[in-house]
């Protein structure tokens, strides 16, 4: 938790390098332990994902936000509001 909050105070401090380094390390992290599809390690995924949509980095993003998107889906099902 400290490592992803950390990674959100510097993004809004400007240093988007680190916060990215530091959201890639969560995500890695998160994924080993709590799995892929875990709400934490969604979280941090679309930390990532919303960092690198300010960064002009569309195609990646959109990467991550369809997989969360997809995630989400299958843990909570098609609900319209989630």
């Amino acid at each position: 938790m400290a490592k992803n909050n950390l990674a959100v105070l510097l993004k809004q401090l400007g240093e988007r390098d680190e916060a990215r380094r530091l959201y890639v390390e969560v995500i890695e992290g998160r994924t080993e332990l709590l799995g892929p599809s875990h709400p934490s390690t969604l979280e941090a995924k679309m930390n990532l994902a919303n960092l690198l949509n300010q960064l002009g980095e569309w195609d990646e993003a959109r990467q991550l936000y369809m997989e969360v998107a997809a995630s989400r889906t299958e843990v909570f099902g098609a609900s319209p509001s989630i």
